[in-house]
């Protein structure tokens, strides 16, 4: 029986805004409201950190960081013209800004503008090997299917942050589409160590105990996250795959954690 694949490829979209690192007696009014824009986006409180960007510009229009994280506040808010004309203004200032290509890419990457999105991404890459531009570059042949090419970037950005819990889950991902179904499991696992709690993670690492025919630790899984699962396009991941174990498997299941 053909097992359908349900996995949810983490997208690695907008990246964390760049933050100083100024002494607080050291602390310019221009740096005094990036933080306050940066803890604007912490707490969803996103119009707010747009004016902030804007007044931190307004006193150092040379801030790249206040045009990324400016950039960033319209990007959440899907207002891509507005985010793509920010990060490009940011890449004028300083062409060597990686993050303004990595984001700009994401940009281009939501707008359908696909080329443009690995350029900027490729970019982003060139100079300073970018491991979200890379974990970009990785989803876009991913869905390609070329497995090679995406498996190569995921391994550049591992190299950069060997822990990154998104890297490491698409990593898995490939060795699933490769039957490297164990080794797939051992990378989902390393992944939850670092963001326990993420319920797409433990999904991911049910479909792959599915697809190893462990099915009693797969379904331990699917019943303890389903409760929490919040997305309808998780909720209704869950319920397909317990479907699928329910003709696979009906016997009891192995609680995990």
């Amino acid at each position: 029986m053909k097992k359908t694949v349900l996995y949810i490829f983490l997208i690695a979209v907008f990246t964390g805004c760049a933050t100083t690192k100024t002494k607080p007696h050291q602390e310019t009014p221009a740096q005094a409201e990036l933080e306050k824009a940066l803890l604007s986006i912490k707490y969803g409180l996103v119009e707010r950190s747009i004016t902030f960007s804007k007044e931190a510009i307004n006193l150092d229009p040379r801030m790249i960081e206040a045009y990324n994280t400016l950039g960033y506040a319209y990007m959440t808010l899907r207002n891509f013209n507005d985010a793509i004309y920010t990060f490009n203004r940011c890449i004028e200032i300083n062409p060597n800004y990686s993050e303004a290509y990595n984001n700009l890419g994401v940009c281009y990457k939501e707008i359908g503008k696909e080329f443009e999105a690995e350029s900027s991404f490729k970019k982003a890459i060139a100079i300073d090997s970018n491991p979200n531009s890379a974990i970009n570059l990785a989803e876009i042949y991913f869905k390609k299917g070329d497995y090679d090419s995406s498996l190569e970037y995921l391994e550049n950005a591992l190299i950069k942050n060997p822990i990154s819990a998104q890297a490491l889950n698409d990593k898995a991902l490939i060795y699933i589409q490769k039957g490297r179904t164990e080794e797939a499991i051992a990378l989902h696992k390393q992944a939850l160590l670092q963001l326990p709690q993420d319920l797409n993670l433990q999904f991911n690492l049910a479909e792959a105990y599915f697809r190893n025919s462990d099915f009693q630790l797969s379904k331990g899984i699917l019943l303890r996250i389903k409760p929490q699962a919040k997305s309808e396009e998780l909720k209704n991941k869950i319920e397909s795959l317990l479907k699928l174990l329910d003709r696979e498997y009906s016997g009891p299941f192995l609680p995990l954690g």
